[in-house]
């Protein structure tokens, strides 16, 4: 299993935020949220590769195989909630990371917030 425990205990509890780069690998995100930390990472890559959009740092971000993790919770009822490039899911690495994410904490259900809807339920990631 991914180095969960040790990412949950960071910050209040599950209420969390990531990037996820291509790999799987979770990359906490600090209280100044997604963007900063998306613009300070591309700002390593701007020079070497044109694509890189500082003015869309998020599509920069989801261009380069990385997705947008948020886990929130509310009275015991938590979910997954992920973002990436439009049309796009997540490759199977991702997925797995984002089930391990659910299984970790409980979460009913993995919700991709960009293409609509429930990705996975509990019983889709718990069998």
């Amino acid at each position: 299993m991914i180095r969960l425990k040790s990412l949950l205990k960071e910050g209040g509890q599950y209420e969390k935020f990531w990037w996820m780069d291509s790999g799987g690998k979770l990359h906490r995100v600090p209280n100044e949220g997604h963007a900063p930390f998306a613009a300070y990472y591309l700002s390593g890559l701007v020079a070497n590769d044109p694509t890189i959009n500082m003015g869309d740092v998020y599509r920069s971000m989801y261009n380069l195989g990385w997705v947008r993790v948020s886990m929130f919770g509310y009275m015991g009822v938590y979910g997954v909630h992920f973002n990436l490039a439009k049309g796009k899911k997540p490759t199977s690495i991702q997925r797995d990371t984002l089930v391990d994410i659910a299984k970790e904490t409980g979460a009913t259900e993995i919700i991709d917030d960009t293409n609509g809807g429930t990705y996975a339920s509990a019983e889709d990631f718990w069998e």
